[in-house]
């Protein structure tokens, strides 16, 4: 009785042991690593992005609150950090470090903050610039905004 209850715990502890995938192994020239060849498994590129705002904004008008020229994806989220507007100066330049090889990026004008006197007599509308992009490196992609005081109409 002894013998066969031994006999019992040795083979469980023996099955226990064994691995859960039972099978041939692979040949040495077969075994699979992450590292590869192929130039399109390749991660991507970090591509140095440039773009250049142009805001055509020529009347001499004291403007009411602060505005920033952005460069913002199409999720709305800015790519480099928004530049105060200045009048009388017409260009705002950004760049962007990624990883795309294409992307949607829009140029905008945006209030920032308002009047401390809370509602502003003239406020600026501007119409987005946004382009389809193939992201080169060493490229310049041009945009422009034409603020004015009346409000943009969705075409």
């Amino acid at each position: 009785m002894k013998f066969v209850l031994a006999a019992m715990i040795l083979s469980v502890a023996v099955i226990s042991c064994q691995k859960d995938d039972i099978g041939p192994s692979a040949p040495a020239g077969d075994l699979k690593s992450n590292i590869t060849n192929d130039p399109i498994a390749q991660p991507p590129v970090t591509t140095l992005v440039r773009y250049d705002v142009t805001v055509h904004w020529i009347i001499a008008q004291p403007l009411c609150g602060k505005y920033q020229v952005k460069v913002v994806n199409s999720a709305g989220v800015p790519v480099a950090p928004g530049q105060d507007y200045i009048p009388g100066i017409n260009s705002y330049k950004f760049t962007e470090f990624t990883n795309q090889t294409t992307g949607t990026r829009k140029a905008v004008l945006v209030q920032v903050n308002i009047d401390s006197k809370g509602v502003c007599q003239y406020n600026l509308y501007t119409e987005d610039d946004t382009h389809f992009i193939r992201f080169k490196s060493g490229l310049t992609n041009y945009f422009d905004l034409y603020p004015s005081f009346n409000p943009v109409t969705p075409e």
